[in-house]
C-alpha cells in the first residue's frame, strides 16, 4: 500500500523549503553583488589595456576633445577593444542603473550619447601627455561615474568631475550597496575605492572624502598630475 503524505505533512515541507530559501537569499545576494564586482573590475582592466594601445598610437597623449564638452575617450578607443562583435558591451556595468531606466534606448544609442558606466578624468587628463603624471598608481584614469544622481533617471556617464556637484556627472558608488566604486589608476591596476554609506545625497559626496579619492582642492587628492 502506498502512503500518502497528509497536508499537514506537506504545509511542513513547504515550510521548511521556505525557511531555507529565505536563508540562502541573502549569500546568495552577496555571491550576485560580487560577481558584479568583478566582471565591472575585470572589464576596466580591458579598458586600460585599451587606453596603453591608443597612447601608443597618440605620441602618448590622453583623449581631447574634438566638439564641445569633455573629450568622448570612450569613441577614440573603439577600435582598441578587442571583442569585435559586442564591442560597447565592455563600457557597461552590469550595476549600471541607466541599463534598466533606459532600456526604451538601445545599448548604441547610449554608447553614442557618452550614457557609458564609467568616466574619464578629463578635468586634468585631457590631452595631456602621460609622462605628466607623476603618481600612475594613484591617479583616477576611469572610474564608476554617473549622471543625474537625484532622479530616475541616474545612470552612468562618460565623465566624471573632479569634485562633488549633483548638477553634473560624479564618481558613483554603485558596488556594495551603494559603498564602494570602481576605479582604473593610470598605471593600469584597478581598485575597489570605498565611500562612506549614507542616503542618496551622500553616496556621491563620500567617494571625494580624503579617505576615498578627495577632491581638485585636496593636496592629496587621486584626480590631479602632482
Amino acid at each position: 500500500m502506498i502512503r500518502k503524505f497528509t497536508l499537514i505533512e506537506l504545509l511542513i515541507v513547504i515550510a521548511i523549503i521556505a525557511i531555507l530559501a529565505s536563508l540562502m537569499l541573502p549569500a546568495l545576494n552577496k555571491a550576485r553583488e560580487k560577481a558584479y564586482c568583478i566582471n565591472c573590475v575585470s572589464q576596466l582592466k580591458q579598458l586600460g589595456t585599451a587606453f596603453v594601445l591608443y597612447l601608443d598610437d597618440n605620441k602618448e597623449y590622453f583623449p581631447k576633445r574634438k566638439i564641445s564638452g569633455p573629450p568622448r575617450w570612450h569613441l577614440d578607443l573603439l577600435e582598441y577593444v578587442a571583442s569585435c562583435g559586442e564591442r560597447a558591451n565592455i563600457f557597461f556595468c552590469a550595476k549600471d542603473a541607466n541599463r534598466i531606466v533606459r532600456s526604451q534606448y538601445t545599448r548604441t544609442e547610449m554608447f553614442c550619447w557618452g550614457r557609458i558606466s564609467y568616466g574619464f578624468n578629463h578635468t586634468f587628463l585631457e590631452a595631456q601627455k602621460v609622462n605628466k603624471v607623476k603618481h600612475p598608481g594613484a591617479t583616477v584614469l576611469l572610474v564608476d561615474a554617473a549622471t543625474d544622481v537625484l532622479n530616475s533617471n541616474r545612470g552612468g556617464y562618460y565623465w566624471a568631475n573632479s569634485k562633488s556637484d549633483f548638477n553634473q556627472a560624479v564618481a558613483w558608488p554603485r558596488h556594495d550597496k551603494n559603498s564602494a566604486a570602481n576605479v582604473l589608476w593610470i598605471s593600469g591596476s584597478v581598485e575597489t575605492v570605498r565611500a562612506t554609506s549614507g542616503t542618496v545625497t551622500t553616496f556621491s559626496k563620500n567617494m571625494y572624502n580624503p579617505t576615498s579619492l578627495g577632491t581638485r582642492y585636496m593636496s592629496d587628492n587621486k584626480w590631479d598630475l602632482e
